[in-house]
């Protein structure tokens, strides 16, 4: 096993702290920027994922606003289909009833001839 030296005196003592203490300094410093270091690129790591995720966030915003923009455009075409839809129905059903009664009239009418064909052929 070593000995240990007593500690040397004067400026010798002086010199040799100021060494180590510096030494000791530039260790920790060294220790220091490493891990200032490793923690900068795991920042920087991380930034680019979150960077990356916000540029998926934004194209998927997107492509929801050209979605609804074309559902939006879909469902006023409908609308449109239906408002000429009902005008044409609407109109149909005028025919309709206007049909319907012109019907009625020309099957009273036929009623009555017929009525008066009966009554002819009975008096003769």
């Amino acid at each position: 096993m070593r000995q240990r030296r007593p500690p040397p005196r004067g400026r010798e003592a002086t010199v040799k702290d100021v060494v180590e203490t510096v030494s000791s300094s530039a260790s920790e410093m060294q220790s220091s920027s490493t891990s200032t270091s490793a923690t900068a690129e795991e920042t920087s790591r991380q930034a680019t994922a979150v960077a990356a995720a916000s540029e998926q966030a934004s194209s998927n915003v997107q492509t929801v606003a050209t979605a609804a923009e074309e559902l939006s455009s879909s469902i006023q075409e409908i609308t449109r289909q239906v408002t000429e839809a009902s005008g044409e129905v609407g109109a149909a059903a005028t025919q309709m009833s206007g049909a319907s009664s012109e019907l009625a009239k020309q099957a009273e009418t036929l009623r009555a001839e017929v009525e008066r064909f009966i009554a002819k052929v009975r008096a003769a």
